[in-house]
């Protein structure tokens, strides 16, 4: 049950992993009464969060609107692989619940990848890309594409934290599969005794192919990124590139490339596996657990 008594902080994050579903868990959480969701990625409380909020003022006037009897949520997904933010949110609430989202690190990583390509940040193709990469590199390709993908240390990171009662995670796979039965769970969790969203069916920041070379210009340059993450809603954001992106068919990443992906986040699985007690619904880790 909803307490009449008016936020501080949030009661609830979404923190990723990025490319896993977070942006249609918050449209779908949005339709909700009982919720109020921040209308952007505040970033609040990751470094690594491009444009973000930095100041507790301009964070909290995100959820100025919200309602006394309404949940207030966060949903960036920056906020799981920054080891400072479990501690930075629990100082904000200890109380807090955890919404994580995880996917299969290959396909996680490719999509992300894709997501890079079409908004102009990559150029060359991931096979080239992959083949340049060493464990030490800094950068955009390894903070972005690769480093995400690794989850033990940050999952672990959020249960030593909060612990299990206040974590639920959530697996890409199965949110896609069967999105009824992952939303119900959600707001059971929660503790809200809602219908499910009139939304439920539509699915937010899909694939889509880089815009033409002028449509480009505008999706990709960083003055245009930075201000439209402060001031538009993801779902405007999402939408505006949908309108400026063909949607062909997704391109295939090549075996070779699954075979080294899978050797670089194969002992992450199976420690991640093992921490959750449970064998994982991944296409490309079939044998692990």
């Amino acid at each position: 049950m909803v307490s009449k008594m008016k936020r501080e902080w949030p009661d609830f994050f979404i923190i990723g992993a990025p490319r896993s579903g977070t942006t249609s868990l918050h449209e779908y959480l949005n339709q909700i009464s009982e919720i109020f969701m921040c209308p952007q990625e505040s970033g609040y409380f990751s470094k690594f969060s491009i444009g973000r909020v930095k100041t507790e003022r301009e964070y909290k006037s995100l959820y100025n609107n919200s309602k006394n009897n309404q949940l207030i949520g966060d949903a960036t997904p920056d906020y799981l692989r920054d080891p400072e933010t479990p501690s930075l949110i629990y100082k904000a609430n200890p109380k807090a619940k955890i919404i994580i989202l995880l996917r299969d690190p290959i396909e996680r990583t490719y999509s992300h990848y894709l997501k890079h390509i079409r908004n102009g940040y990559e150029t060359k193709p991931f096979s080239k890309r992959f083949a340049e990469y060493k464990d030490d590199t800094r950068g955009s390709f390894h903070d972005y594409i690769i480093m995400p993908s690794f989850y033990f240390d940050s999952v672990s990171k959020y249960i030593n934290v909060f612990g299990d009662e206040q974590i639920k995670i959530c697996i890409y796979e199965e949110f896609a599969k069967n999105t009824k039965k992952i939303v119900r769970e959600i707001l059971d969790f929660l503790q809200i005794d809602s219908d499910l969203p009139s939304n439920i069916n539509k699915k937010y920041n899909e694939f889509a192919h880089p815009p033409q070379r002028s449509e480009q210009l505008l999706t990709s340059n960083y003055f245009s990124l930075h201000i439209a993450k402060r001031f538009l809603p993801k779902s405007t954001r999402s939408s505006i590139k949908n309108l400026l992106s063909d949607k062909n068919s997704k391109p295939e990443l090549e075996e070779n490339d699954i075979i080294k992906l899978h050797k670089l986040f194969d002992d992450d699985v199976t420690k991640l596996q093992s921490l959750l007690k449970r064998k994982l619904d991944w296409k490309h880790f079939p044998d692990t657990f």
